[in-house]
């Protein structure tokens, strides 16, 4: 299921036409999948494609962030016309140095 972002975690119900308006979507999608303990989230890449599988426009975005424990980076595929994440795979996990 899809996370929105007038729910806890997701889009904006609003066009996504600039990879600036990414930032409080994606920031909100990591927390609900990972957690509030997430910080340092920075979006490394946002491209526009057709979203796979789908008719729809979006952004595949690839970001990292960490908590205390870890360094992760993920994929995500967000629609452009609402801001929905409509996948996101986890590709990097490392402990973070101490």
């Amino acid at each position: 299921m899809p996370i929105k972002h007038g729910e806890e975690g997701g889009g904006m119900d609003n066009p996504l036409n600039s990879a600036t308006e990414l930032k409080p979507v994606v920031e909100k999608a990591v927390k609900a999948l990972y957690g509030d303990a997430m910080q340092n989230i920075k979006i490394l890449k946002a491209d526009r494609f057709p979203l796979f599988r789908e008719p729809k426009q979006g952004w595949l975005v690839h970001a990292e962030f960490n908590n205390d424990k870890y360094q992760y980076d993920v994929q995500m595929d967000v629609q452009m016309a609402d801001g929905r994440i409509t996948r996101a795979v986890e590709l990097h996990r490392v402990p973070m140095q101490k």
